[in-house]
């Protein structure tokens, strides 16, 4: 059905005032949209099926014609005929869809496959995408085309077949993949470096609470992989510390690589892990548990090194004592930086130094004035500042 023939047959009225408006319309567009007519029809008859089928609607559609397939074919999934749908589609949700329609039809094909993967649905469940989850793809439809590749059933060892295959692949974690879908090839080369056994809901989520450095570790994982390198054991070494990935597979694998790009790993961190672990052998406390602490502390290598120098022999206590006072040092340098932020921004009548180490409180009062902060501040600073639960105690 073409709009035109829609308009005789349910609108008449509107007639006058649409041919009107065709009229106005430069011959680039209008061929558009004879081009698109049978897309603008569809989407003509879902708009009414929702009420929403007005003169300034019809226009929007026009103004899109070169993206009415994709209009059409978003709201034909969420306007599905004979179905009590969930999505209930507003004004707003199509102005929305009118401001993404370039992504239309990435955004549908996403839809279509989300509802022909199984896991995502029980055996009693209507097979129709929540309004959550359509408005988490509406919101990062940027990267549409990515994630219609990511669900795509014919790519290969795609994100969706890597998780699928370790029962992984649920709505929550879909909508996680949509908030970090600049990453998801990335996300993908780290995942395909790992047996699908071996692929748990906690190595999800950590890479993608560490989304930013997540091409850092894929590149950092790649070369491990590609010969059959790649463990456990290895993995979380390289998580400790995902922004210096490179730099630790670098250390782990004596390799020297010139500084001559921002590419390429800093080698001066990567021969300081190689220092502290070479002095750890030689007093024979090269364990495992031991590197992964140097690598959590990459940034502070060369601190790491002089301190160990000087401890003769070096125990695991005088280790242990080393690493404790470097890591408080840093959590100290990262809660100033956190304060000065937070300074600069909000503050209300809740005092939260009961509530977080004394010698932090100081730091930050000492930055910050009187020290007041509300608790969902406070909570902040502990956790995204510190990656560990505010201490309440």
């Amino acid at each position: 059905m073409t709009f035109v023939k829609f308009i005789d047959t349910y609108y008449k009225e509107l007639a006058e005032e649409i041919a009107e408006f065709l009229e106005k319309n430069s011959e680039a567009l209008l061929h558009k949209i004879v081009e698109n007519s049978s897309y603008i029809a569809e989407a003509c008859i879902c708009l009414r099926d929702t009420s929403l089928f007005t003169t300034n609607n019809f226009k929007k559609l026009c103004a899109h014609a070169e993206y009415a397939n994709g209009i059409a074919s978003v709201l034909l999934h969420l306007v599905p005929a004979h179905i009590n749908h969930v999505i209930t589609v507003t004004q707003d949700d199509f102005d929305t869809l009118c401001i993404h329609a370039k992504d239309a039809l990435s955004i549908a094909k996403i839809i279509k496959r989300l509802n022909k993967i199984d896991s995502l649905w029980t055996a009693n469940q209507s097979r129709l995408l929540p309004r959550h989850v359509y408005d988490t793809i509406l919101s990062n439809s940027k990267y549409a085309r990515e994630i219609a590749l990511a669900v795509s059933p014919k790519e290969d060892r795609n994100i969706r077949e890597i998780l699928d295959k370790a029962n992984l692949f649920t709505i929550n974690n879909f909508k996680t993949l949509c908030t970090h879908a600049e990453h998801i090839d990335s996300f993908t080369k780290v995942f395909n470096s790992l047996f699908y056994s071996e692929l748990t809901q906690d190595d999800f989520s950590t890479l993608c609470s560490h989304a930013k450095y997540a091409s850092s570790i894929a590149k950092a994982i790649e070369p491990l992989a590609n010969e059959d390198y790649i463990t456990r054991d290895i993995y979380n070494i390289i998580l400790s510390n995902p922004k210096y990935a490179q730099e630790i597979v670098l250390a782990m694998s004596r390799k020297h690589v010139p500084n001559n790009s921002r590419e390429v790993p800093d080698n001066n961190i990567a021969h300081n892990i190689r220092m502290a672990w070479q002095i750890l052998e030689d007093n024979h406390i090269p364990t495992q548990d031991n590197f992964l602490t140097i690598c959590r502390y990459a940034q502070h290598a060369s601190r790491i090194v002089t301190d160990f120098s000087v401890v003769n022999p070096l125990t695991q206590d005088a280790f242990n004592t080393i690493i404790s006072k470097i890591k408080q040092e840093s959590d100290v340098c990262r809660i100033r930086r956190a304060a000065r932020i937070i300074a600069q921004s909000y503050r209300d009548s809740s005092s939260i130094f009961s509530k977080l180490p004394a010698e932090l409180g100081v730091e930050i009062a000492g930055l910050c004035g009187d020290g007041i902060f509300d608790e969902k501040t406070a909570e902040h600073i502990a956790s995204e500042n510190f990656g560990r639960p505010m201490n309440t105690a």
